[in-house]
Protein backbone atom coordinates (compact mmCIF):
# COMPACT_ATOMS: atom_id res chain seq x y z
CA UNK A 1 0.00 0.00 0.00
CA UNK A 2 1.38 3.37 -0.88
CA UNK A 3 1.07 6.56 1.41
CA UNK A 4 1.30 10.36 -0.10
CA UNK A 5 4.40 11.96 1.17
CA UNK A 6 2.37 13.68 3.76
CA UNK A 7 0.44 11.10 5.47
CA UNK A 8 1.76 8.80 7.85
CA UNK A 9 1.17 4.62 7.37
CA UNK A 10 -0.61 3.06 10.09
CA UNK A 11 2.02 2.50 13.30
CA UNK A 12 2.71 -1.28 12.84
CA UNK A 13 3.68 -1.62 16.79
CA UNK A 14 1.22 -1.33 19.66
CA UNK A 15 1.40 1.02 22.06
CA UNK A 16 3.56 3.70 19.85
CA UNK A 17 2.88 6.68 19.08
CA UNK A 18 4.24 7.99 15.46
CA UNK A 19 4.64 11.91 14.79
CA UNK A 20 5.18 12.32 10.55
CA UNK A 21 6.70 16.01 10.31
CA UNK A 22 7.25 17.16 7.04
CA UNK A 23 7.20 20.66 5.12
CA UNK A 24 9.45 21.73 7.82
CA UNK A 25 11.09 25.14 6.23
CA UNK A 26 13.01 27.92 7.28
CA UNK A 27 11.55 31.03 8.43
CA UNK A 28 11.61 34.50 6.70
CA UNK A 29 14.45 35.89 4.18
CA UNK A 30 16.34 33.08 3.31
CA UNK A 31 19.61 33.53 5.45
CA UNK A 32 23.06 31.23 5.15
CA UNK A 33 23.26 27.53 4.58
CA UNK A 34 24.10 27.23 8.53
CA UNK A 35 21.28 29.47 9.55
CA UNK A 36 18.46 27.74 7.81
CA UNK A 37 19.61 24.47 8.76
CA UNK A 38 19.36 25.36 12.38
CA UNK A 39 15.79 27.35 11.57
CA UNK A 40 14.29 23.75 10.20
CA UNK A 41 15.92 21.84 13.35
CA UNK A 42 14.32 24.46 15.95
CA UNK A 43 11.11 23.63 14.34
CA UNK A 44 11.25 19.88 14.16
CA UNK A 45 11.87 20.28 17.72
CA UNK A 46 9.05 22.51 18.78
CA UNK A 47 6.82 20.36 16.47
CA UNK A 48 8.27 17.57 18.53
CA UNK A 49 7.90 19.26 21.93
CA UNK A 50 4.11 19.75 20.91
CA UNK A 51 4.16 15.95 21.02
CA UNK A 52 5.55 15.67 23.89
CA UNK A 53 9.05 14.33 22.35
CA UNK A 54 12.09 15.26 21.79
CA UNK A 55 15.01 14.09 19.38
CA UNK A 56 15.58 10.98 21.39
CA UNK A 57 12.37 9.75 19.86
CA UNK A 58 13.19 10.68 16.46
CA UNK A 59 14.54 7.37 14.45
CA UNK A 60 14.61 9.00 10.65
CA UNK A 61 15.66 11.84 8.83
CA UNK A 62 14.70 12.95 5.38
CA UNK A 63 16.32 16.17 4.10
CA UNK A 64 16.33 17.83 1.08
CA UNK A 65 18.83 20.52 0.16
CA UNK A 66 18.30 22.70 -2.97
CA UNK A 67 22.07 22.86 -3.27
CA UNK A 68 23.57 19.46 -2.00
CA UNK A 69 27.07 20.01 -2.81
CA UNK A 70 27.45 23.86 -1.69
CA UNK A 71 25.64 23.29 1.17
CA UNK A 72 26.20 19.95 2.82
CA UNK A 73 28.86 21.07 5.06
CA UNK A 74 27.01 23.66 6.29
CA UNK A 75 24.13 21.58 7.22
CA UNK A 76 26.06 19.01 8.81
CA UNK A 77 27.66 21.21 10.84
CA UNK A 78 24.51 22.80 12.06
CA UNK A 79 22.64 19.44 12.50
CA UNK A 80 26.24 18.34 14.54
CA UNK A 81 26.26 21.49 16.36
CA UNK A 82 22.14 20.92 17.57
CA UNK A 83 22.44 17.40 18.26
CA UNK A 84 25.68 18.01 21.01
CA UNK A 85 23.62 20.91 22.71
CA UNK A 86 20.77 18.45 23.10
CA UNK A 87 22.79 15.62 24.17
CA UNK A 88 20.92 13.65 21.18
CA UNK A 89 24.96 12.01 20.22
CA UNK A 90 24.74 10.34 23.83
CA UNK A 91 21.85 8.00 22.80
CA UNK A 92 20.75 6.05 19.69
CA UNK A 93 20.90 8.40 16.39
CA UNK A 94 18.42 8.85 14.03
CA UNK A 95 18.88 7.30 10.74
CA UNK A 96 19.44 10.04 8.21
CA UNK A 97 19.11 10.65 4.26
CA UNK A 98 20.50 14.20 3.28
CA UNK A 99 18.70 14.81 -0.46
CA UNK A 100 19.59 17.11 -3.56
CA UNK A 101 16.63 18.83 -4.70
CA UNK A 102 17.72 20.67 -7.68
CA UNK A 103 16.87 24.01 -9.17
CA UNK A 104 14.84 24.74 -12.05
CA UNK A 105 17.24 24.59 -15.44
CA UNK A 106 19.56 22.66 -13.54
CA UNK A 107 20.90 19.23 -13.94
CA UNK A 108 19.22 17.44 -11.09
CA UNK A 109 16.63 19.25 -10.78
CA UNK A 110 13.17 16.81 -11.18
CA UNK A 111 9.58 17.97 -11.70
CA UNK A 112 7.48 15.33 -10.38
CA UNK A 113 8.94 15.57 -7.21
CA UNK A 114 12.20 15.63 -4.45
CA UNK A 115 12.15 12.00 -3.85
CA UNK A 116 14.14 11.77 -6.96
CA UNK A 117 17.14 13.01 -7.36
CA UNK A 118 18.97 11.28 -9.81
CA UNK A 119 17.70 11.64 -13.67
CA UNK A 120 17.91 9.39 -15.94
CA UNK A 121 20.54 10.18 -18.76
CA UNK A 122 17.89 10.15 -21.40
CA UNK A 123 16.18 13.18 -19.30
Amino acid sequence: MKFPCWQAPPCPIPMRTVCWLTGLLPGGTPPPARAQSRSVLERMETALQRKGMTFAHVVRTWFYLDRMLEWYGEFNTARSGFFNERNVFAGVLPASNGHRTGQPGRRGADRRGPWRSNPSPSE
